[in-house]
């Protein structure tokens, strides 16, 4: 899991991709994958992160190539324990970008100007 600070990482969105992943049970399903600026390893899309998705930057996922995110670890139940979970939370626009402990900088988007 990417080393993500209290406050939240920013990363831009480099592609997005549907890929075959196995789960824990070893069965495989088509999920949505989308590759992240500064070398961070791919993030598989769950529904809620999906749905933030949507409501960020809408439905094509072509548009969200290029777009800024903003990345927290919640606690949440999953597997049946409380385990940290990647979460999309915001566009990255809210929150200044962060260092992690590989000492790669997080990207931050500029607004388009119309």
């Amino acid at each position: 899991m990417v080393d993500v600070p209290d406050d939240g990482l920013v990363v831009t969105i480099k592609d997005c991709e549907v890929e075959s992943i196995k789960s824990q049970d070893g069965s495989t399903a088509d999920k949505g994958v989308i590759a992240l600026s500064d070398g961070f390893k791919p993030m598989v899309l769950n529904s809620t992160n999906i749905d933030r998705l949507i409501e960020f930057y809408g439905g094509e996922t072509d548009d969200w190539v290029g777009k800024s995110i903003l990345i927290t670890t919640p606690m949440v139940d999953a597997f049946g324990k409380q385990q940290p979970a990647l979460r999309i939370t915001g566009t990255g626009i809210e929150a200044p970008a962060k260092k992690v402990k590989s000492k790669k900088k997080a990207e931050r988007a500029e607004p388009e100007l119309s």
